[in-house]
């Protein structure tokens, strides 16, 4: 009788022990998430932060080329409205990582990161009209047909100048977006790892 009440006392202390252990292991996961998810947070931060610059970077532009403002304010409206997805495609409050239970979380990172895809595509197909116009806004090339028909050197520069700075910009938007959904895989396969 003593053994089994001895054994009883031992499967407890093990239980108290197992529990502690995944407790802790919960709390370090959570740890290692909010600061993966920090990244991604940082980002959306940056973003509102630099789309003013960025907007009156254009209207300078627009008042030194008299060109329409529109060229400016579109950026602006539609920057707004990336932000705006941002928010919930790739934001993760730590809020989230403490309090929602770790599949939730698992299965609201892949959403985002599906999203966060679409929204990507959209946001290329709609940014290459987007400095079509805003190249025939600022230098109307119309004036210039002559000049590029003949191949004026000038000309020609600002164009591939143009060209080239659109592709590097489209470019860095795919290695970004690369390197966060590196990230959300990373949180996902951390989890996916705590329930084996």
């Amino acid at each position: 009788m003593e053994e089994l009440m001895e054994m009883r006392h031992q499967l407890a202390a093990m239980k108290e022990s197992l529990d502690k252990s995944q407790i802790v292991n919960n709390k370090l996961l959570k740890k290692v998430m909010s600061g993966k998810a920090s990244f991604l947070n940082r980002i959306v931060i940056w973003e509102i932060i630099g789309l003013p610059f960025i907007v009156l970077i254009l209207l300078a532009n627009c008042v030194f080329y008299n060109a329409t403002t529109w060229v400016a304010w579109v950026v602006l409206i539609f920057g707004a409205i990336d932000i705006a997805f941002d928010f919930k495609t790739l934001r993760i409050p730590v809020k989230d990582v403490n309090e929602m239970s770790l599949i939730e979380l698992r299965k609201k990172i892949i959403r985002q990161k599906h999203l966060r895809n679409i929204q990507t595509i959209i946001g290329i197909s709609l940014c290459v009209p987007w400095a079509l116009w805003a190249y025939v806004e600022w230098f109307k090339p119309m004036n210039y047909i002559e000049e590029i028909i003949n191949g004026d050197p000038t000309v020609w520069t600002i164009i591939i100048l143009l060209a080239l700075l659109l592709a590097v910009a489209i470019l860095f938007t795919l290695w970004l977006l690369k390197k966060i959904n590196k990230t959300s895989d990373s949180i996902v396969a951390e989890i996916n790892e705590s329930r084996k």
